[in-house]
């Protein structure tokens, strides 16, 4: 499939409480919008409106970012609205949104700490000393059976 440069995502902000939002929002369309997103400043109490009407083209990882942009002007303080968003889009977005909850809320697992050296030579040594001593065991005992 052939890319065309129409197809990127793309972001504007024409006033400080409005946010242009167009193009393809797909993981081939969203090359240098780490840049752009972070170039959006908004101020902390006022109204925000972000403009999804033009955006031509979701995918998860176009959600991810948007909704990782819609969190982090809230956490800056701004009322986001998100309006003319597509309904199939909006229910890709709020399933992203879900599942980041969700994630966020999920216990962390540390990794398990990798066995020492010495941990594990004596594990193999363990391993060896059982297939040597078994077998020796076995002779053992049939010598005593046969006498």
């Amino acid at each position: 499939m052939k890319m065309q440069s129409d197809e990127s995502a793309a972001i504007s902000q024409p006033a400080p409480s409005e946010l242009v939002m167009s193009g393809f929002w797909t993981a081939f369309g969203l090359h240098g919008m780490s840049g752009l997103i972070n170039a959006v400043q908004v101020s902390s109490g006022k109204a925000v409106i972000a403009d999804g009407s033009d955006i031509r083209a979701l995918d998860t990882a176009g959600a991810w970012l948007l909704q990782k942009l819609l969190q982090r002007l809230r956490e800056q303080g701004a009322v986001v609205t998100l309006q003319g968003l597509q309904p199939k889009f909006l229910r890709l977005l709020k399933a992203v949104a879900d599942e980041a909850t969700a994630l966020s809320k999920a216990p962390v697992r540390t990794p398990s700490p990798q066995p020492s050296v010495l941990a594990r030579v004596s594990r193999t040594i363990d391993g060896v000393s059982e297939h040597i001593i078994a077998p020796l065991g076995f002779v053992g005992e049939s010598a005593v059976a046969l006498l």
